[in-house]
């Protein structure tokens, strides 16, 4: 007789628990879909640097892509992280969803090997800095 009381506590804490797994399962699927959400709507770039190679010049042929949701305005591009190539590629450049910038900078002569470009950019509010290699 003892325990028949205690029948109805079992269910009650049963349910309790049962909530508070669903509440924290329901947070977690909502955080991961944020997530989620704000990757499609958030600005990404796509960067292509193609160098054509004279007798005594190098030039690159840079192609960005703005390939997320919002828009990107490039700020500035470094060459090597030393050389300053921002007024050469006309930046800065704002840059829509889907849009496409292309310039062909001319960087004079270019030993052979492996190369950077690294843009400095604002999206959404936050300035960022993205390196792409390349090889001449």
């Amino acid at each position: 007789m003892k325990h028949a009381r205690l029948r109805g506590i079992s269910y009650l804490i049963a349910a309790i628990a049962l909530t508070v797994v669903s509440l924290v399962a329901a947070y977690g699927v909502y955080s991961w879909m944020q997530g989620q959400v704000s990757a499609y709507t958030r600005g990404s770039l796509d960067v292509s640097i193609k160098p054509v190679v004279t007798d005594t010049t190098t030039y690159l042929v840079i192609t960005i892509r703005n390939t997320g949701g919002s828009s990107i305005t490039i700020q500035q591009a470094y060459l090597d992280s030393t050389t300053d190539i921002t007024a050469s590629l006309g930046l800065p450049q704002t840059l829509e969803p889907g849009s496409v910038y292309q310039k062909v900078v001319d960087v004079g002569s270019l030993s052979g090997g492996k190369h950077t470009v690294k843009l400095v950019y604002s999206e959404g509010g936050d300035t960022k800095e993205d390196i792409w290699d390349f090889v001449v």
